[in-house]
């Protein structure tokens, strides 16, 4: 049973730095702000109190393109 679950978190630890190391990767595609609007990344900012100081008026980010 020890062997086991040292194998699955062996397994789970080097899954989660798969995940950082490709998140921390960097590109040449995305170096402005059309090129951001245009990359097909979303953004999503899930309704909670603190939120609402640093979010408090929705402005559309297509407005910043010219």
């Amino acid at each position: 049973m020890f062997v086991l679950f040292t194998s699955v978190i062996f397994l789970y630890t080097a899954y989660s730095a798969c995940i950082v190391a490709l998140l921390q990767s960097s590109t040449d595609r995305i170096k402005t702000l059309k090129d951001l609007l245009d990359s097909g990344l979303t953004l999503a900012v899930e309704d909670v109190v603190y939120n609402r100081h640093y979010f408090p008026v929705l402005i559309p980010l297509s407005s910043f393109v010219q």
